[in-house]
């Protein structure tokens, strides 16, 4: 048996074992629906919404929003 440990030979093996650790559920449920025995997996459904403040925090209450110009384009696309 080989017991070289180098940084490379290191990395190499951490790797696998951290990708054969993440993939596990995923080829357990792919053989589970190949033999049909695979229960229906609920779904979940992420909404993000804009990482900022709404300008309506922003404004003091009492002020009235306007909306503002916004100016033409420099041209066409060239």
């Amino acid at each position: 048996m080989n017991l070289d440990l180098t940084r490379r030979n290191f990395l190499r093996s951490a790797g696998l074992g951290a990708g054969s650790l993440a993939l596990a559920p995923i080829v357990q449920q792919l053989q589970a629906r190949a033999s049909g025995i695979a229960p229906n997996m609920p779904r979940f459904v992420f909404v993000v919404e804009s990482n900022g403040v709404p300008p309506q925090q922003m404004a003091p209450s009492g002020i009235e929003r306007k909306a503002r110009r916004q100016s033409p384009l420099n041209g066409p696309a060239e």
